[in-house]
């Protein structure tokens, strides 16, 4: 599964041809070339929009509990899901047997998901909502990706914070901060 993602109101606002977006990219980017080697596509491209919207939803109401990406739990940044919504998963399973020994499916009783939810996931979502809203700025994308490339420490943390093997919330510790901008 090889994707591109944009941030919606981009991609209208500049008319991006996403499906050219993503061939050039595996075709010209070496590293693609190399992971995908002699792969060849079996179904067509298509393309949906992902809701990253977790801070905006509340994810219960009378018998209903939402999780994975109907919760708006889609990483902002990386477009990541599948953590979030088996996260978003055993909460509800916990909260849902807690509703059924008590007979209560109400929005009221169901109200202690949202909290468990925001608890597990809000941080590490906002970070990456803002996280992303920053990279929108070309220099400061460009600083980013030109830090990494001279200084390995830095650009192999950068890719396991993408990449979810580090957690977001290293990034957002002032020491890590300070380094970034000034060292």
């Amino acid at each position: 599964n090889v994707g591109v993602g944009v941030v919606q109101h981009g991609a209208k606002k500049q008319r991006l041809n996403l499906k050219r977006m993503l061939e050039e990219f595996v075709a010209t980017n070496p590293s693609m070339r190399h992971r995908l080697g002699n792969a060849r596509r079996i179904s067509p491209i298509k393309g949906f929009p992902l809701k990253t919207n977790a801070h905006r939803v509340i994810p219960y109401a009378d018998s209903i509990l939402l999780v994975g990406e109907v919760a708006g739990l889609v990483n902002p940044l990386t477009g990541e899901g599948i953590g979030p919504a088996m996260i978003s998963g055993e909460i509800a399973a916990e909260v849902a047997a807690d509703a059924l020994a008590a007979n209560d499916f109400s929005a009221g009783y169901l109200r202690r998901y949202g909290s468990m939810l925001r608890r597990a996931l809000l941080y590490r979502h906002l970070l990456s909502l803002g996280l992303q809203r920053l990279f929108a700025y070309p220099w400061l994308l460009d600083r980013t990706i030109s830090k990494a490339g001279n200084d390995k420490a830095f650009g192999e943390k950068l890719v396991k914070v993408i990449t979810g093997i580090d957690t977001m919330e290293s990034m957002a510790r002032p020491r890590w901060l300070m380094k970034f901008l000034w060292g």
